[in-house]
């Protein structure tokens, strides 16, 4: 029941940005004796950990975690703890450039959801390869990914993921200067935000508004935008 609930927590944890509080927690019960007694419940709460760990940007610190959180969830084959300690490896990667190794690492993370026959975390994956793709300059499959992650999170319901695939895509419109579908995307995200109390994916969403409004001639509108981005990153202690 335990490692059941860590997933829902995370997804509390993750999207009101009580990252530290999380932690603690995690790191509590990792502590606890049905932890040490249970392969599932102990890779469930590493992966947690990692998880929160590279939100914070303490990369070395995740990326022990989930190698640490890999072996109990193999010996109890919790293809879903394996799946978030591979992504968080990626995501480490990506942050640190280290592209071809955050490619591997979410396409591994694929597999393990898919053998989870867990479609929500299937999304994920597809959104975090189209981020690579996108840093590396592959624009088409970028989009493509980030297209086929939108539909996914769509039919699933998961308004977090629809507004971090909003923000995707309004960044990558950004980047190939079409200000436009840019524009569109960007305030249809930042709309899923307000209507749904989203503080982790709204931090994003007004970071690339600013930047919107700064190209599209609206200085006061992007000021605007970028204080309350960092209102909420230095709450959630986001340095990134």
């Amino acid at each position: 029941t335990l490692a059941d609930c860590v997933p829902t927590l995370r997804h509390y944890w993750d999207h009101r940005v009580a990252f530290q509080e999380g932690l603690a927690l995690l790191s509590a019960a990792l502590r606890s004796q049905a932890a040490r007694a249970d392969p599932r419940l102990e890779a469930s709460l590493l992966g947690g950990m990692a998880h929160l760990e590279y939100r914070m940007d303490r990369y070395a610190a995740a990326e022990a975690s989930a190698t640490r959180g890999l072996a109990p969830a193999r010996a109890a084959r919790d293809h879903g703890s394996q799946a978030l300690c591979l992504q968080v490896l990626g995501t480490c990667c990506y942050r640190q450039g280290r592209y071809g190794e955050a490619r591997r690492y979410f396409r591994q993370a694929l597999r393990q959801a898919k053998a989870d026959n867990d479609p929500r975390k299937a999304a994920v994956m597809l959104y975090n390869e189209a981020v690579v793709e996108k840093a590396t300059g592959r624009y088409e499959e970028a989009l493509r990914l980030f297209v086929e992650s939108l539909a996914q999170y769509r039919r699933l319901g998961d308004v977090a993921g629809e507004a971090l695939c909003l923000n995707s895509l309004g960044s990558l419109h950004l980047d190939r200067a079409e200000h436009e579908a840019a524009g569109t995307h960007l305030r249809a995200g930042l709309a899923v935000c307000d209507r749904h109390g989203l503080a982790g994916p709204r931090v994003y969403v007004l970071s690339n508004l600013a930047e919107h409004a700064l190209k599209t001639g609206d200085d006061e509108a992007s000021l605007a935008h970028a204080q309350r981005a960092i209102e909420i990153a230095e709450a959630a202690g986001n340095r990134v």
